[in-house]
């Protein structure tokens, strides 16, 4: 810096401060607007602000300076000493100006603070983080702290600074929010990662029934029922959600789950309480508990629905706006964070220390939601869900160290103790005197924190005179407790039993007493928890239960892996149809014990082969010719719900030769997903006639999807289309037809008369939309004013448009392919009168450029039926080597491309493309090559 031909900083900025109004002149006139000025005018503004507290306005007037003097200047990679020095000037001047227009313009503030946090100190020097960081706490106490540019720019800059961490927090000690943070980031590295087992619902699935029509029906009016209106409001979308068919299953009674994380992936009603130590969603699943739902943790993405309290000792955590949240009753945990989901519950009820809430949309956000447990913003959802859980597990309180106890006495006295019991606040001595008062001991059974339960509170807890407390006990214990597993099973009531049945470490010396108990809930439990632990189970139990009177254990026999094949075949002729539909779902059997299955008796087991064999699981896994004669079977079964069931589009199950072979058969089926199916694929004019007149709207619409529709019946189906561009009742009708390779000029015209202002895009992008339509098509709405020059691209081709001539055509297209607009450009590539050799041009551009860019265009291209043969063959060898999802789909609906050109796409490597051309050579070609 001596060096440099500047006055001293501290003099200066003195003469700055001196000079009031002259001080931007004063300014001027020492500066030559080069990167060397930055470093001189980053002492000045310093200088300033430390002579004079009100000088914000002058440093502002600095800092703009020095940005001005580094615009040409890239430092962000300069890992000299006087890049540095350079990068801390920047950074300063952002800080600086995000200071001044904090109270104008928080937006700006906020973007110019996040902006300087993109430039993080390349060294490790405590001071130059420190400063950073204490900027951003300045704008915080301005701005509050659920700005998240400030919080996702902390974290940004605690990233890149992790091994000064320590070093930091002591400098910044006048800011107890931004040293919180950092605190918990260094505590957050010195954790050990935790293992928690993950428990997976879906794991007991047959466990739970089905849930029938009139039950969802009856629990919809019993919260239509509710007493109060706005609790009848709360349930809203679970009522929603319980009038779709959405295989809803029940568990009766409360749910007691393991110790560990609950992955919860079934639709499931429970109702009783659910009780889980970390409950977590997955599989777009929907739960409904009736009850309380009592946990350590909550992490939702999906729909969840409480008709009771729910009790959660640290975070609940929602998110995605596709699901929603309800809750009817008391909403208890310690903070509550929703992103962009629909979330409903009494917020004067509510018992919560920290709540955030916002409907914005993107991962950039999530450090605001998690500010004060301070996870980093780079963090997965599920990571953020694990730091949690690691503060959980570690006994470390995720939030601002206050006085615990002293926070709680707010929410008066039941309520605290339930939340002390909950977050873990009690000592041994004490909560072992709340298990001993009926008052609290179904609080503590239920919230307290499994890493609280000691082997004397688990042995308190399994001699407990309440069954819902041993039951609890039974489903946590681990293989370790020995004693209390045999203890609880010998308890006399069965419910207790039950749960020692179905827990997945129950000991095996265990197993026989259980497969005999003189319950059957318990020989059913035990069998179900044998499944979803993968335990086998030895021959004497598996025949034993195999001749058990009820038939809910041999339910749950029938499901069991490694079942003997005397077992199967017994279980295969079973007098209930739910255990011959399991073992056919879930067994190996010999062809003769399917061929019986195929006959049976029951429409809804032939339905369900018929969807195992479509799908290649069950009885037909690995067995793909039986798949095949499987369902070309069924599909002609007397009941229709077993043909509905066994339609499929998967033409190596159902390939069109097979269709044609069996077409005047297939017309008289009565389920109208076979009629459907024929519609797609018949060749026959007189048969496309006859299913033109269908009842059934479906197989209408899909006459509009076969490549073979005659041209009248194509013009039929274009008058048939509403104002609306509806097809009956059916929404896609329009879309559908538009965009049929062989679509009669005549229908097109049909479709515009009724829709002008609709599905432009679809029509400009047709290849047989005549010129004069295709014209007013592009012209009919455009955006752009008189005398631009977009507009008179569009003028010129509504002027040139109104001929036939074929030169004047050409000399239309030619200026739409010249102009820079990307819309004339994708109307000209598209349509039948685009110049072949401008065609040619556009497959030879793209092949020689890096492709990055123009997949969008070169699809018009490849799907154009006047591509030259050259053209077509040079997309075939490119796929040959690279798959390009919009050049091979645009292809197959080109019906000038060679066979010879689909045969050669048969030989590639990539399924989906064999599959495309497979279909392409028969729709265009009428030859059908079988896999």
């Amino acid at each position: 810096m001596t060096n440099l031909p500047y006055p001293d900083a501290a003099t200066f900025a003195t003469q700055l401060i001196d000079s009031a109004t002259g001080y931007q002149a004063l300014l001027l006139k020492q500066l030559t607007h080069t990167p060397d000025d930055a470093l001189w005018l980053h002492a000045v503004g310093v200088a300033l602000l430390a002579n004079s507290p009100d000088a914000l306005e002058i440093a502002t007037e600095v800092a703009r300076s020095l940005q001005k003097a580094m615009q040409m200047s890239d430092v962000s990679e300069d890992t000299s000493i006087e890049g540095e020095h350079r990068r801390n000037a920047l950074r300063w001047s952002l800080f600086t100006q995000a200071r001044a227009m904090q109270e104008e313009d928080e937006d700006a503030a906020l973007a110019l603070a996040q902006q300087a946090a993109n430039f993080p100190p390349l060294s490790d020097a405590p001071s130059n983080y420190g400063e950073a960081l204490s900027v951003l706490a300045q704008l915080i106490d301005t701005l509050g702290g659920d700005e998240y540019a400030l919080v996702n720019a902390i974290h940004k800059l605690a990233d890149t600074g992790t091994n000064v961490l320590a070093t930091i927090a002591p400098l910044l000690a006048d800011q107890p929010l931004l040293s919180h943070i950092l605190n918990q980031r260094s505590l957050q590295l010195q954790d050990q990662v935790i293992n928690l087992p993950v428990h997976r619902v879906s794991n007991s699935f047959y466990r739970f029934r089905y849930v029938e029509d009139d039950e969802r029906e009856a629990l919809i009016n019993r919260a239509l029922a509710l007493p109060e209106q706005e609790l009848v409001w709360r349930t809203e979308m679970a009522r929603t959600y319980l009038r779709e068919d959405r295989d809803w299953r029940i568990h009766e009674g409360d749910l007691y789950l393991p110790d560990g994380i609950t992955l919860m992936d079934v639709n499931l009603i429970v109702t009783g309480d659910l009780i889980c130590d970390v409950y977590r969603d997955d599989d777009c699943c929907t739960v409904l508990v009736m009850g309380d739902l009592r946990c350590q943790q909550l992490y939702s993405v999906y729909g969840l629905f409480v008709w009771g309290d729910m009790i959660v000792g640290g975070t609940v955590y929602q998110y995605y706006n596709d699901w929603a949240f309800e809750v009817l009753g008391t909403l208890s945990a310690r903070a509550f964070i929703s992103r962009d989901k629909s979330c409903n519950f009494d917020g004067h009820k509510a018992v919560l220390d920290y709540y955030y809430h916002s409907y914005s949309y993107g991962s950039s956000e999530w450090p605001n939601a998690l500010f004060w447990s301070g996870c980093s913003p780079e963090a997965s959802s599920h990571a953020n869900m694990a730091t949690l859980q690691q503060a959980y597990v570690n006994h470390r309180d995720p939030y601002p160290a206050i006085d615990q106890m002293a926070r709680l006495q707010q929410y008066g006295e039941h309520r605290t103790m339930q939340r002390a019991i909950a977050e873990g606040l009690l000592q041994e001595t004490d909560v072992a005197g709340k298990l001993a008062d009926p008052a609290w001991a179904w609080e503590v059974a239920s919230l307290l924190p499994a890493y609280q339960w000691t082997p004397t509170l688990i042995q308190q807890a399994a001699n407990h005179p309440d069954l819902r407390i041993r039951a609890r006990t039974a489903a946590r214990l681990m293989a370790e407790d020995i004693e209390q597993f045999t203890l609880l099973a010998n308890d006399l009531a069965p419910a207790v039993r039950v749960e020692i049945a179905v827990n997945t470490v129950c000991p095996a010396t265990l197993w026989p007493a259980l497969a005999k108990d003189d319950n059957s809930d318990v020989r059913a439990a035990f069998t179900y928890g044998r499944y979803a632990s993968q335990s086998a189970l030895p021959d004497a139990l598996q025949t034993l239960l195999s001749h058990d009177p009820e038939a809910a254990v041999r339910r749950a026999l029938a499901v069991q892996t490694g079942l003997l094949d005397t077992v199967s075949r017994q279980l295969a002729d079973d007098p209930d149809q739910v255990v011959r539909g399991r073992i056919a779902a879930t067994q190996t059997l010999s062809p003769k014990q399917v061929d019986r299955l195929l006959s049976d008796r029951n429409p809804v087991i032939r339905a369900q082969l018929a969807v195992d064999a479509i799908a290649g699981q069950g009885v037909f896994r690995g067995k793909p010719d039986q798949q095949r004669t499987v369902v070309q079977r069924l599909l002609f079964d007397v009941d229709k719900t077993v043909q509905a069931a066994a339609v499929t589009f998967n033409t190596r199950l159902l390939p069109p030769t097979f269709i044609e072979a069996h077409a005047a058969r297939l017309a008289t089926i009565s389920a109208p997903e076979v009629r459907t199916l024929l519609a797609t694929w018949s060749r026959d004019a007189s048969q496309q006639r006859q299913l033109l007149a269908d009842a059934n709207e479906s197989v209408r619409l899909a006459l509009a999807d076969n490549p073979h529709a005659t041209p009248d019946v194509l013009i039929e189906l274009a008058r048939r289309i509403n104002m609306q561009g509806e097809f009956g009742s059916m929404g896609d009708g329009v879309n559908t037809l538009a965009q049929h390779p062989r679509l009669p000029v005549e229908a097109i015209r049909i479709l515009y008369e009724r829709m002008p202002d609709t599905w432009t895009q679809l029509f400009s992008e047709q290849a047989n939309t005549p010129v004069d339509l295709l014209v007013e098509l592009l012209c009919h709405d455009h955006p752009y004013t008189r005398g631009t020059s977009e507009y008179d691209q569009y003028e010129y081709c509504r002027t040139a448009g109104n001929t036939n001539d074929e030169a004047s055509i050409e000399t239309l297209f030619r200026h739409m392919l010249n102009s820079p607009l990307l819309a004339l450009n994708a109307a000209a590539l598209s349509n039948r009168h685009c110049p072949r050799d401008a065609l040619q041009h556009a497959v030879n551009a793209y092949l020689a450029s890096d492709r990055s860019q123009s997949d969008y265009l070169i699809g018009h291209v490849a799907a154009n039926p006047s591509l030259p043969l050259s053209a077509m063959q040079a997309l075939v060898t490119l796929l040959k080597e690279e798959t390009i999802y919009d050049i091979y789909t645009a292809l197959a609906r080109n019906p000038a491309v060679p066979a010879v050109l689909w045969r050669r796409l048969l030989k590639v490597d990539d399924d989906e493309v064999r599959h495309v051309a497979q279909r392409a050579l028969w729709a265009w070609h009428g030859v059908w090559m079988a896999d």
